[in-house]
């Protein structure tokens, strides 16, 4: 199977030279984040009172187990905890988690919010869901 993805590789390198090859290497790169304006975030956390935070829980917690995977636990699990209040706190310690080994594959420093991110995800969920966007942002170049 290698042997036959290092042929294609060949035979596209001779027809098309190099922009294929760098094409394919940018689609290696491509998050599943997404760079997402704080304030949208919120006003329709508000407006749709929480089902938009609920959504916006789900997917940043799928994209982050797939592109970090440093999750301690699966996603839906991590999710439907979300409903008995603890989530917030998983999802506080697996995105700090996701998040440090995303910036480690970019050779970025790593921060420790872990006990941070935990609080505020009792506490407050929504002040966790502004700071784990804020990180994201930092992460992924505007579209």
């Amino acid at each position: 199977m290698a042997e036959k993805c290092r042929i294609a590789e060949h035979f596209i390198d001779k027809i098309y030279g190099n922009v294929i090859i760098k094409t394919i290497k940018l689609k290696e790169e491509i998050l599943m984040l997404k760079n997402r304006n704080i304030v949208t975030v919120i006003l329709l956390s508000v407006v749709t009172c929480g089902i938009y935070s609920l959504y916006w829980t789900y997917v940043t917690m799928d994209a982050l187990d797939q592109e970090g995977q440093s999750s301690n636990m699966p996603v839906i699990a991590q999710f439907i905890l979300c409903f008995f209040y603890v989530g917030f706190l998983l999802f506080g310690l697996n995105a700090e988690a996701n998040l440090n080994a995303i910036k480690a594959k970019k050779g970025m420093p790593a921060a420790d919010n872990k006990i941070l991110w935990m609080v505020l995800g009792l506490l407050v969920p929504i002040v966790l869901v502004v700071l784990v966007q804020l990180e994201i942002n930092k992460l992924c170049p505007e579209a």
